[in-house]
């Protein structure tokens, strides 16, 4: 079953506020000592991935539901 246009919307705009909440934490830097440099990396591939998310909202393809992994 299809998801209606109007909800499919606003679970894509859900994915965008998510993708850019995670780019901008990544973008602040290590503000602090306490930050590590493997979280902000880990803030910016979740951005990326978030924004693919929001993207496949408009697309007919179905994707796979796990994390994104590299071919081995």
């Amino acid at each position: 079953m299809e998801e209606p246009s109007m909800k499919r919307q606003q679970r894509a705009n859900e994915w965008l506020q998510r993708a850019k909440s995670n780019m901008a934490r990544a973008r602040a830097g290590r503000v602090s000592s306490a930050i590590l440099y493997e979280d902000l990396c880990y803030d910016a591939q979740q951005a990326a991935e978030k924004g693919l998310k929001y993207l496949s909202a408009f697309s007919t393809r179905s994707f796979s539901q796990g994390p994104m992994t590299s071919p081995t």
